[in-house]
């Protein structure tokens, strides 16, 4: 079922989804950011800070409530049971060996949908880091 709902939403997502993310995209890879770094930084006015970031615990941490709503806004699912759906999904628990564990936040890993899930929560990062930094150039 998440493979059914991961084909319907994909193209929706790869067309509102940020142009500088590579990470777990289709048609994307470490190499395609690579070169897409080398690019921008060999150009003559390129920036002269770089940021990277790697954040810890992602998965995770994802709020439920702003995964979905931002599923709503950018109407990646038009029909509230296929969102009820991708809520069950998210709510489901983890099985351990002591019983049922709640999942109140973050998307389970492992699920085919999991990585999209996750670049949807993230995506309009790049905009509020620009927005923070207040620099005049951007590459």
């Amino acid at each position: 079922m998440q493979f059914v709902f991961y084909c319907a939403m994909d193209p929706i997502v790869e067309g509102v989804s940020d142009l500088d993310s590579y990470g777990f995209r289709r048609f994307r890879s470490p190499a395609d950011a690579i070169l897409a770094l080398r690019g921008k930084l060999s150009h003559p006015r390129a920036s002269e800070i770089i940021y990277d970031a790697d954040i810890q615990g992602c998965f995770d941490n994802i709020s439920h409530e702003a995964l979905l709503t931002k599923i709503r806004s950018l109407n990646i699912l038009g029909r509230k049971a296929d969102l009820r759906i991708v809520r069950d999904w998210l709510k489901c628990g983890v099985m351990t060996t002591t019983g049922l564990l709640e999942t109140n936040t973050g998307t389970p890993q492992g699920g085919i949908i999991s990585p999209m899930l996750a670049n949807v929560a993230l995506n309009g990062l790049e905009q509020c880091v620009k927005a923070a930094c207040k620099v005049k150039r951007w590459r």
